[in-house]
């Protein structure tokens, strides 16, 4: 059965940010760590919740489509409004929620300069794929072209093509950026993982 797939698969996608690059530490593990020392504990299970949640809020939500429109000449507003988003979905007070956000966004947006950490398995994997004959593509729902982000950490030459959802204003979980990226990549779904 493994060699029926195998035969069937010619394209594989990726996606960019938090599969092939990485943050060390990862933002909601600083987000965390400020919290607790000003002495707001929040549980492992509260962190998951959130993290869930600003993964979803990043795969052009309905709240990141308002908050972009609401807040797009002000960014450091836009930033104080996702962290009060945030605190809620960790399960904070609308009362602390507002006391802290102002403090917890500038505290994220001067002191969070995390290291960008590509694991080893991956040019690994991707050499392998390419390889074995499969057409490799990245589709990320970034809202401009990265290839020079993908220059600089050296995986431009494993992929075909790299499409932004903001190129053809079509964000994971829609159907159309996976459409553009079938085309780019030149199979269909089936054929596609």
């Amino acid at each position: 059965m493994e060699s029926s797939l195998s035969q069937k698969i010619k394209a594989v996608l990726f996606d960019l940010d938090g599969t092939l690059r990485h943050h060390l530490p990862t933002g909601g593990e600083s987000f965390s760590q400020y919290l607790k020392g000003v002495n707001v504990h929040v549980s492992q299970e509260d962190e998951v919740r959130a993290e869930r949640w600003v993964h979803f809020y990043f795969a052009h939500s309905l709240e990141l489509q308002a908050d972009m429109k609401a807040f797009q000449d002000d960014s450091k507003k836009f930033w104080i409004n996702f962290t009060k988003r945030r605190l809620v979905a960790l399960g904070l007070s609308k009362a602390q929620t507002d006391e802290l956000a102002a403090d917890v966004s500038a505290h994220m947006g001067t002191n969070y300069k995390p290291e960008v950490f590509i694991p080893e398995e991956a040019p690994m994997l991707l050499t392998a794929l390419n390889n074995a004959g499969y057409i490799l593509g990245i589709v990320s729902n970034r809202d401009e072209p990265f290839h020079e982000e993908l220059k600089e950490l050296k995986l431009d030459s494993y992929f075909r093509f790299a499409l932004a959802g903001g190129e053809v204003q079509s964000f994971k979980p829609d159907s159309l950026i996976f459409q553009k990226g079938l085309e780019l990549a030149g199979t269909s779904a089936p054929e596609t993982m």
